[in-house]
Parts: structure tokens; C-alpha cells; sequence
């Protein structure tokens, strides 16, 4: 986790060193994950938006960093002109944060307010977008030699083989050994996913965090990645 903020912040410092800006304001990072996902927020990979401003000025007072931080409360404004600051953000409010996590933690998505979808009929939708994933990464020249697998109920699930271009369904005891990504995520989300991007979407669900991934070697395919997103009736 840390690795990763320290690569995001890294980046951030290379762009700035690069534009060249006066001032500098982060203002991503800053979310929390609700409903059952609460348990995920102490994994997000992001800095805050306050923990950046601390790292960029950490490095302006040490004269490594060439531009000015800054960070503003909510209607805050910075002027343009004369590059006065009203109502500047000097601490991360810890109790507001907490109360939020709190709140957040008993909401429901909108999808977990919809009925789980029928068996026989998410099949039919796999089946139907394995068609256009092959379609589209054939193409596109997208190739992998990976396996991914995503759990449509228990210890059975709809396995795309993405160098042979099939897919079918299996058990936990024909599951593949190695060289695969497993995909575990609610099924009422995968059903929308399926039905295709109007309703809901592969790459919004994956940085929303309502995809776990278990990777076998523990090593990030960024062209299964990018097919996936074609996954999809």
C-alpha cells in the first residue's frame, strides 16, 4: 500500500518538476468506501489529499520542490491574481473521518438494493460476452496467455481463457494451478456489468474496489486487464 502512494506522490513531484507550476493544490485521493466495502478503506492505495500536501511541503521547506502547496476547505477560493487563500485546510479533521466511516459503513449501493439475478440467465449473458471479448481483443491484437476466472456461485466459476480465445464453466477441482487471475465481486453487479457499459462497467467497478483479485503469480497483466473491459453483451 505504502509503495503504492509513494509511486502516486512520485509522480505528482516528476509532473510539477515538469510544468512548472506557482502553486500547487492535490485535491484526489480524499474518499471512503461504503456498505460492506467499509472494511477496504485502511487498503486504499491513494494518499489523502492532506497527506499529499504534507509530503509537498515537506519537500518545498527543504528547497527540493520548486512550487508552493496548497490545500483549501470546501468553498474554499484562491485568487488568480494576487494568489490570496480563503479558508485554507490546516488539519485532516480525524473525527470527522471517523463519523463519516461510521455512517458510510450501514449505506447500501444501489445495486445491492436490486434481486439477485437468475442463474440460467447470467450464464447466457457470460456466454454472450465471451463472444464479444474474443471479437474485440482479436481485433485489437490483445493478447494474454492468462486465465481469468469469476465466481458466479459457490467454488464454481465462468473461466475465460484468453490465449485460446474459450471459455466455459468449472468447479474448484478442475480450477487452474497457475497463470490465472480469480475475480470474486457481487453478483447482482456482475449481471449489470454483463448486460453491458449503459448499466454499469468493469473499470468503474475496479477502481470503486467492488472487485477482489487473486493473482496467480502475484504479478499485475495489463493486457488481461485491458481485455476485460470488452467483457461485456
Amino acid at each position: 500500500m505504502k509503495i503504492k502512494k509513494d509511486k502516486f506522490l512520485s509522480q505528482a513531484v516528476n509532473y510539477s518538476k515538469l510544468v512548472k507550476p506557482r502553486y500547487l493544490m492535490p485535491f484526489a485521493g480524499t474518499y471512503f468506501l461504503s456498505s460492506n466495502l467499509y472494511k477496504y478503506n485502511k487498503y486504499r492505495g491513494v494518499p489523502t489529499r492532506f497527506e499529499a500536501y504534507n509530503y509537498f511541503k515537506s519537500l518545498f521547506r527543504k528547497e527540493k520542490f520548486l512550487c508552493k502547496p496548497l490545500i483549501l476547505k470546501s468553498h474554499g477560493t484562491f485568487n488568480l491574481k494576487n494568489y490570496h487563500q480563503k479558508a485554507s485546510l490546516t488539519f485532516e479533521d480525524v473525527v470527522y473521518n471517523k463519523k463519516m466511516h461510521n455512517y458510510l459503513s450501514s449505506k447500501k449501493l444501489d445495486y445491492q438494493k436490486n434481486s439477485k439475478p437468475n442463474y440460467s440467465e447470467m450464464v447466457e449473458l457470460l456466454e454472450k460476452s465471451s463472444i464479444n471479448l474474443f471479437k474485440k481483443i482479436e481485433g485489437l491484437k490483445i493478447f494474454s496467455k492468462k486465465k481469468i476466472a469469476i465466481e458466479i456461485k459457490k467454488s464454481n466459476y465462468y473461466l475465460i481463457d484468453l490465449e485460446k480465445k474459450n471459455s466455459y464453466i468449472v468447479n474448484e477441482n478442475n480450477f487452474p494451478k497457475n497463470n490465472f487471475i480469480k475475480l470474486s465481486l457481487d453478483l447482482r453487479l456482475l449481471y449489470l456489468i454483463m448486460k453491458g457499459p449503459r448499466y454499469a462497467h468493469w473499470d468503474n467497478a475496479d477502481i470503486g474496489s467492488h472487485i477482489q483479485y487473486q493473482r496467480v503469480p502475484d504479478k499485475y497483466d495489463n493486457q488481461a486487464n485491458y481485455a476485460l473491459n470488452f467483457f461485456h453483451s
